[in-house]
């Protein structure tokens, strides 16, 4: 389970992670690698670290904004090697949003997952235009079925 004590919410969120090998391969390694630093004599407070027991990604000098424009770069670098150069982080969170909404995870589980409000859940869910034909295909198929018609 990882437990996310500070949010942005300010709630402490819990998110079981073993029932999923890909992600448990991922988490294990990095706590490899922090036991392995503190064997060394490298304290860190993060899971997610460099091989110096400094967070995962680079820092410049100190301050918010330099954090910041260095988690942008490092994203910015790894979409380009990916071959989707111009993705926003931000279309993250609309992507889980959309995938959960596809995937039948009730609102309520996944507002609790990734700590949105209502109003949030409902910003980030936003449907394609695409995806409008096929849904009304899925309401006539139902109403067909309960044999309604329109009068």
């Amino acid at each position: 389970m990882l437990h996310l004590r500070t949010t942005k919410t300010g709630r402490p969120r819990a998110v079981p992670y073993a029932s999923h090998p890909e992600l448990a391969d991922v988490v294990a390694r990095r706590m490899a690698e922090r036991e392995r630093l503190q064997r060394e004599g490298v304290i860190t407070p993060w899971v997610f670290c460099s091989g110096s027991g400094g967070a995962l990604f680079k820092t410049r000098a100190s301050g918010d904004r330099e954090m910041l424009t260095a988690l942008r770069d490092e994203w910015n670098a790894a979409c380009r090697a990916a071959g989707h150069p111009g993705t926003l982080f931000h279309y993250l969170r609309r992507s889980a949003a959309r995938n959960l909404e596809r995937a039948g995870v009730a609102r309520s589980i996944a507002m609790k997952l990734c700590g949105w409000t209502e109003r949030m859940y409902t910003r980030y869910a936003i449907g394609a235009e695409s995806e409008i034909d096929p849904a009304l295909g899925k309401l006539s198929e139902h109403l067909r079925g309960r044999r309604w018609a329109l009068q």
